[in-house]
């Protein structure tokens, strides 16, 4: 078997193994203490798992061909999943992480992330983060389907800008974001959740970040919100949709006119002042 057959099965099993890390109470010492329990979300154990996947070389068919493939493409993907670049555990691995679940961020809002890369052994440092959220349901045959669009980025100390998926520019489709970079010791990093268009009034994510070489990983977190990119405008009144109740003469540029309903209580006035003569004149002729 190949392809999806396994790969759901193998999937589905490492998240059961995941969700009794944390319920079990291994975060965040790396050792089961029952103190540490907590019920993970669904988006934090997603990211947790995107964010252990490793880069690849190739690729090799069933039938025996192999071929180069490269991170976000439609082979690969995010990578190979690696259970044991996922969290730390003690004994096992020397991973460092910091691990943010249900957090919530407000329309127009965004939430950084200060990181500075400590001493360790290595003298190449593989910083990775990866933001993931649960978004609203769309409606059936929709365009533009993601209503919720939340955007992560890595600003480094010498002012570079890392996107996420690889791409050049902000991910507007997916609710899946990773960037993985390499860094080195002392080098600090900004990370930024961003949230510049909501459908809702807030959207709740889980964002995983792993270093796998620091003796420590820990962030200052602030608040911001993103500066507007739409200049301030007076709200306008919108006509009336209600009948008019102006007055029954039209006032033009240069002399006035009657309105219809004007006219038409004028030649009714007309015809009850001819029948009132009219009956005067009989009763005269009768009198007389």
């Amino acid at each position: 078997m190949a392809g999806t057959s396994v790969s759901a099965a193998v999937i589905s099993g490492s998240l059961a193994l995941l969700r009794q890390y944390f319920v079990d109470g291994w975060w965040p010492s790396g050792s089961a203490i029952v103190s540490d329990s907590f019920d993970p979300s669904s988006a934090l154990l997603k990211a947790v798992l995107i964010n252990s996947a490793q880069s690849l070389d190739g690729i090799q068919l069933m039938n025996g061909t192999t071929y180069a493939v490269a991170d976000y493409d439609t082979n690969i993907g995010f990578g190979r999943m690696n259970l044991n670049k996922s969290l730390p555990v003690k004994g096992k691995n020397e991973l460092k992480a910091a691990l943010f679940d249900r957090q919530v961020i407000n329309d127009s809002e965004e939430h950084h992330y200060d990181y500075t890369i400590s001493s360790g052994d290595c003298h190449l440092y593989e910083f990775s983060a990866t933001l993931v959220w649960v978004d609203p349901p769309a409606s059936s045959g929709c365009l533009k389907c993601l209503l919720n669009d939340l955007d992560l980025t890595i600003t480094s100390e010498s002012g570079e800008t890392y996107f996420a998926n690889g791409m050049n520019s902000p991910d507007g489709t997916n609710n899946v974001e990773r960037i993985r970079t390499s860094a080195f010791k002392g080098e600090k990093f900004t990370l930024d959740v961003g949230a510049s268009n909501l459908s809702t009034q807030n959207q709740t994510y889980a964002l995983v970040i792993t270093d796998d070489c620091s003796e420590t990983l820990s962030s200052v977190a602030r608040t911001s919100m993103i500066p507007s990119m739409v200049p301030s405008m007076v709200p306008s009144i919108a006509p009336s949709m209600a009948p008019s109740m102006a007055p029954s003469i039209i006032v033009t540029s240069n002399h006035t006119t009657t309105s219809p309903t004007t006219k038409k209580i004028k030649n009714q006035t007309k015809k009850k002042r001819k029948k009132r003569k009219k009956k005067i004149k009989q009763k005269i002729r009768r009198r007389k």
